[in-house]
């Protein structure tokens, strides 16, 4: 349990707000959100998640909006020395539940 409180903490101090381990299912979660535009900041994208993104653009038509930010590579919480983050935004395919009941 240690390892992924480990894992928290070191994307975070390389400016993202997910954990690499779990960075497609932020990315699938603003896929299918309703018809508006979603954003997340993260650190380095890992190749699972790059090979997800290519999946998402395969079945939805899901292209996402990468913008590198630079940050402060002496910032004390800077651990990985890192230099920039991506934040990644996408417009929602308005996925829905159509077993829902209508109420």
């Amino acid at each position: 349990s240690g390892h992924y409180g480990r894992d928290l903490l070191d994307a975070v101090h390389a400016g993202g707000c997910v954990d690499s381990s779990h960075q497609y299912l932020v990315l699938l979660y603003m896929a299918l959100t309703q018809h508006h535009v979603s954003s997340v900041r993260l650190g380095p994208l890992t190749p699972y998640t790059i090979s997800f993104l290519r999946n998402l653009k395969l079945f939805f038509g899901i292209v996402f909006k990468i913008k590198i930010e630079k940050i402060n590579v002496d910032e004390p919480g800077n651990k990985k020395g890192l230099g920039s983050t991506l934040v990644m935004s996408c417009l929602g395919v308005g996925f829905e539940n159509m077993n829902r009941s209508m109420t």
